[in-house]
């Protein structure tokens, strides 16, 4: 007879194992989820929109948001993908922007039988205080930063987005890409009962003079 062969347990896939916690790439990971967790939350968009003096629902803010800082006019199909929704509810939100006069549709040149998102004028005032307040937030959060430190510091998140926006997604070699630190559906419009319920979008307060 022979003796039986030790047991060994298998070595696991590298592509499997976590980062070592002594790897930047995990603490960059962690900080991010972090920032996204909590910049996503229904708690912290709330908060903004109530330093704004602006009564929306933190999904509605989101949105107006999203098409305040595209430089061109984004399609009601980019909006839903940006805010993680589907396109039935992405339609009941624009419906509920428009008729509250913060959207409106306007054709699409390339496509007639497509509509491009515009903010009005309305719209417009409300992105700039939401935009404020977030100003204000930041400055709050970096009160002890020398302004030298604040530019670097834009600089780099600048080229980091820049880089993840021509990332290969299906390079998953890198041990970091096995953990997604965000899923599919943007966890604030889950959490959100408004996204869920569809009210009406409460008016908004006029713009101080």
């Amino acid at each position: 007879m022979t003796a039986d062969a030790p047991e060994t347990t298998p070595e696991p896939d590298a592509a499997l194992r976590l980062p070592t916690p002594d790897d930047p790439r995990a603490d960059a990971l962690l900080a991010l989820t972090r920032l996204m967790s909590r910049w996503a939350s229904l708690d912290f968009q709330r908060s903004v929109a109530e330093a704004s003096g602006v009564a929306l629902d933190s999904t509605a803010v989101r949105a107006l948001y999203t098409l305040g800082i595209e430089p061109e006019p984004a399609g009601p199909t980019a909006l839903a993908r940006a805010l993680g929704l589907a396109r039935p509810a992405a339609s009941k939100l624009i419906a509920r922007l428009a008729g509250a006069g913060l959207v409106s549709r306007t054709p699409d040149p390339g496509d007639r039988r497509a509509a491009r998102l515009v903010l009005t004028a309305d719209g417009r005032a409300v992105f700039d205080r939401l935009f404020s307040a977030g100003v204000d937030m930041l400055g709050d959060a970096t009160r002890d930063w020398d302004p030298a430190l604040l530019r670097e510091f834009t600089r780099l998140l600048d080229g980091f987005v820049g880089g993840l926006l021509t990332a290969d997604p299906a390079s998953a070699a890198d041990p970091a890409s096995a953990v997604d630190p965000a899923p599919a559906a943007d966890p604030a419009s889950a959490a959100d009962p408004a996204s869920a319920a569809d009210p009406a979008v409460p008016a908004v307060p006029p713009s101080p003079r």
